[in-house]
């Protein structure tokens, strides 16, 4: 079987990252290098910054809160919420994980 990888599978692709940490940065520079367009939502100005600057749209917008909304521009064929709870104990892990997924 040939790999769908092989024959631009990603190319005209729009992949959204929430959170540009361990596995959401490897997933966005995978999916990036094979042709696809990546849009990373991150806390991290630094990291949006890095993100620009290889060619990759990013955002710094915290799921938990709806202003970031408006700033995405068109649909997307995947999305990958990969946020981590910031280091903020159980108080992180509700922010993140409760807050930021119910809309």
């Amino acid at each position: 079987m040939i790999s769908p990888f092989a024959h631009g599978f990603f190319r005209e692709k729009r992949l959204l990252v929430a959170g540009a940490g361990y596995v959401g940065g490897a997933v966005s520079r995978q999916f990036f290098a094979k042709g696809g367009t990546v849009v990373v939502l991150t806390r991290n100005a630094q990291k949006e910054e890095v993100l620009r600057k290889v060619g990759m749209e990013a955002l710094v917008a915290d799921l938990a809160e709806d202003k970031w909304h408006t700033k995405l521009d068109g649909s997307f064929d995947f999305v990958l919420n990969c946020v981590s709870s910031g280091g903020g104990g159980l108080t992180g892990y509700q922010h993140s994980y409760l807050e930021g997924c119910v809309p």
